[in-house]
């Protein structure tokens, strides 16, 4: 294993690509959602864990990326009113968070970054903005498709 290894000398990063479906769940892609916020708090409790060890940890919390995975494919392209990033911004987060120790990168586009911190305050108010921007109609439409 590398933890270990990385622990002993003092010095590596752990980098997990979770999803902010991890810390807004999106509707009709509930297992989607959970799987992600279980590896965000997976990676929140081992950066807990090895505090002080040398050792980064560090999650990167897409939105919706363009070009490449689900979008991609068609499979579950983004609503236009939530916007999309495309995967060079991700990589480039990555690397930040590697060079400034971050724990968390949001990367998200335009749109949906007021979403995300109404969010933060107000699940509530998180809840009424996906509704208002589509996502809840368009993911429901998706679902409707692939059946």
């Amino acid at each position: 294993m590398v933890l270990p290894e990385m622990i002993e000398r003092k010095s590596g990063h752990v980098v997990t690509i979770s999803s902010l479906s991890g810390k807004k769940g999106v509707p009709y892609e509930a297992m989607y959602s959970a799987t992600k916020a279980g590896l965000f708090q997976w990676a929140n409790a081992l950066w807990l864990e090895l505090e002080g060890s040398g050792v980064g940890v560090s999650t990167i919390l897409p939105g919706y990326v363009s070009e490449v995975g689900m979008a991609a494919s068609g499979v579950i392209p983004s609503p236009k009113s939530a916007g999309s990033v495309p995967p060079e911004r991700v990589a480039r987060a990555v690397v930040r968070a590697i060079r400034e120790d971050l724990q968390e990168v949001v990367v998200r586009s335009g749109p949906t970054r007021i979403m995300y911190a109404l969010n933060e305050l107000s699940p509530g108010i998180g809840n009424w903005l996906m509704k208002r921007l589509a996502v809840v109609d368009h993911h429901r439409i998706l679902v409707h498709e692939q059946e």
